[in-house]
């Protein structure tokens, strides 16, 4: 799942039972999408470091 992720990050939140309808959320799947995409492209320190300076 967490392979299928990096190329779609709509794989990861159809888990159900674990995300339920916050996983089908337009907001949340796309903060979550920007996150995950930084993640693999920055690493994460960089991808922190943003997140906590408010600009992810």
């Amino acid at each position: 799942t967490a392979r299928a992720a990096r190329d779609a990050p709509a794989a990861w939140l159809a888990m159900e039972d674990i995300y339920g309808e916050v996983g089908r959320s337009r907001p949340f799947v796309e903060a979550f999408s920007n996150a995950l995409e930084a993640l693999w492209a920055d690493g994460v320190r960089t991808t922190l470091t943003r997140y906590l300076a408010g600009n992810l």
